[in-house]
């Protein structure tokens, strides 16, 4: 493949500086003549720089513009949420979901590499529907329930108030079972049954809602 030949510039390259106050905030002009004709950068102390053809155009960097942890310059939308240039996880996932169906299943003749593949994209597409916070809004709830239930006898048996995802599940658990025990209060156990157990209910039915996307990909069947 040939190299693409680039216009070969002139010696004539002038560098001027624009008078300020601050000497060290002095902004250059560089100009370059070429066979496409004036091409001028405008380069800023900053870093800024801005290139145009013919004429150019200094224009002062923002700095109120917010940046991102690595420094990325981020837009802010109409409502006021940063829009970061980074995709989201959302399209991360969307990007592997259409790469393995149109790329790599049609090349896969394998029954068990596809049947692979198909749950892989089966995963995608269920990253994508459950979203990102889902775990901590529904410890937070449960924990909300808890505390509302703290001076009950078969909450305080079970939970000390931790916060810790694994022990707040562990601790609902056991809490509804024990109120289904014969030997329980029944004052408690009514009071277990009508605040924490629809809660709990309630939030199984959502999380199937979204986990049984998975089930006809891992059965190795996959939609058009």
């Amino acid at each position: 493949m040939p190299k693409p030949k680039w216009p070969a510039a002139s010696a004539a390259v002038s560098v001027s500086e624009v008078e300020d106050p601050e000497p060290a905030e002095a902004i250059e002009r560089v100009t370059d003549t070429s066979e496409n004709g004036e091409a001028a950068a405008v380069r800023h102390p900053t870093g800024v720089t801005e290139k145009t053809t013919g004429t150019s155009e200094v224009t002062e960097p923002d700095e109120h513009q917010p940046t991102d942890s690595t420094g990325r310059t981020t837009r802010t939308s109409d409502d006021g949420a940063s829009d970061s240039r980074h995709p989201t996880d959302a399209q991360l996932w969307r990007s592997v979901e259409h790469t393995v169906r149109t790329v790599l299943l049609p090349a896969i003749d394998d029954d068990w590499a596809r049947a692979a593949a198909i749950q892989l994209v089966g995963l995608a597409r269920y990253a994508q529907a459950r979203g990102g916070g889902g775990r901590t809004g529904r410890v937070g709830e449960l924990l909300a329930v808890l505390d509302l239930l703290k001076t009950n006898p078969l909450v305080t048996a079970q939970w000390r108030g931790e916060a810790d995802e694994a022990e707040v599940h562990r601790a609902t658990g056991a809490i509804l079972a024990a109120a289904i025990s014969p030997d329980a209060d029944p004052a408690a156990a009514a009071e277990v049954r009508s605040l924490l157990r629809p809660v709990v209910m309630r939030q199984l039915d959502d999380e199937l809602k979204v986990t049984s996307i998975l089930i006809p990909y891992f059965r190795g069947e996959i939609d058009a």
